[in-house]
């Protein structure tokens, strides 16, 4: 009782003496940051985090958000801000701002559609802009949460701060889910990936996912061995994970890949799956078909073919020069002979 009471006198504190979420964007130099973001804590805060907003709002209801941009250099500087919606990318990181959806259709609502904020935003050289926002429910009512955020990008250099926003209309939990769906072999512009399609159909992030398997021929022979760092996963999104990158030389035939999956709690799942690579997908898988790059020279041909043409340049470069200067003073000796 002690330290809930503490706990609320301390969030009371940090409300009144605006203590906000610092998100920094560091310079070059790793010592000075270009510019700080942040944002004062709103009443409908659950709880105190550093880095992240996290509301308890009623359907219908609208709050406002304040956020503040510091320029820490000696020219102004123009900010680009975009609301977004979390979405989950290949490598099973979530991106919180993204205007790129890959949302399962259960999802209640885009946290991005129910942000209204200014685009665009100057701040003066050691200055200081206020950026106010406010985020509307929808009507429906959900358990669990939304998440999204925005994102405050400095448009010279790109560098980009996001502050994300959690939602909740009730205290209800949701267990958590991962479905694993169909295996494939992706097949992007420079390399093929083994990848699986994985669905969070639960308004709850997945958090702390352990991958590990093997991927077998038809004999039984283990062509890959795969491993992963801990996923998460957004609210309701879908999205295909890179199991193992940089997949080369497989033959046609029928491949066995099988996971094990951990939750956080410890809980195992197999997953098994038949994935058949045909014979014209063994072709492009090969090796010499995946290194034919443009007009059928690689990279590291490309190079050598620069190089020697900036070393061909450079001779014929000095070579006219020379021949120029000689020629220049071949014409200065017969003017000098003239005079005499």
């Amino acid at each position: 009782m002690k330290n809930k009471i503490l706990r609320i006198m301390m969030m009371a504190a940090l409300v009144v003496l605006g203590v906000s979420f610092v998100q920094t964007v560091h310079a070059d130099d790793k010592t000075t940051s270009t510019f700080d973001v942040y944002a004062e804590v709103p009443q409908s805060q659950i709880e105190y985090e550093k880095y992240k907003m996290d509301l308890r709002l009623q359907p219908g209801q609208t709050e406002n958000l304040t956020y503040y941009i510091e320029n820490n250099t000696n020219k102004t500087l123009t900010f680009t801000i975009q609301p977004g919606t979390a979405t989950t990318l290949p490598n099973g990181k979530i991106r919180y701002v993204s205007t790129n959806t890959n949302a399962a259709a259960n999802l209640p609502t885009q946290v991005g559609d129910l942000i209204k904020v200014t685009n665009n935003v100057t701040v003066k050289a050691k200055g200081k802009a206020q950026v106010n926002a406010t985020v509307t429910m929808p009507n429906n009512k959900f358990d669990g949460e939304i998440v999204g955020g925005i994102s405050f990008t400095e448009t010279a250099s790109k560098l980009s701060s996001k502050i994300p926003l959690y939602i909740s209309e009730t205290e209800n939990k949701v267990t958590t889910q991962a479905n694993f769906e169909k295996a494939s072999i992706g097949k992007p512009t420079t390399q093929a990936n083994l990848q699986i399609q994985i669905t969070n159909p639960k308004t709850v992030i997945v958090d702390g996912l352990k991958v590990s398997g093997t991927f077998k021929d038809a004999k039984g022979n283990t062509v890959k061995t795969i491993k992963s760092t801990p996923l998460a996963i957004a609210p309701n999104s879908t999205f295909n994970f890179i199991l193992k990158s940089h997949i080369t030389d497989l033959k046609e035939g029928t491949y066995k890949l099988k996971l094990n999956v951990i939750d956080a709690e410890g809980a195992k799942t197999v997953i098994n799956r038949n994935l058949h690579v045909s014979a014209e997908l063994a072709q492009q898988l090969s090796t010499k078909k995946q290194s034919d790059g443009f007009l059928g020279l690689h990279l590291m041909d490309w190079l050598l073919v620069i190089l020697i043409a900036v070393i061909v340049f450079l001779v014929v470069f000095f070579i006219g020069n020379y021949a120029f200067n000689r020629r220049d003073n071949k014409k200065t000796k017969i003017r000098e002979d003239l005079k005499k």
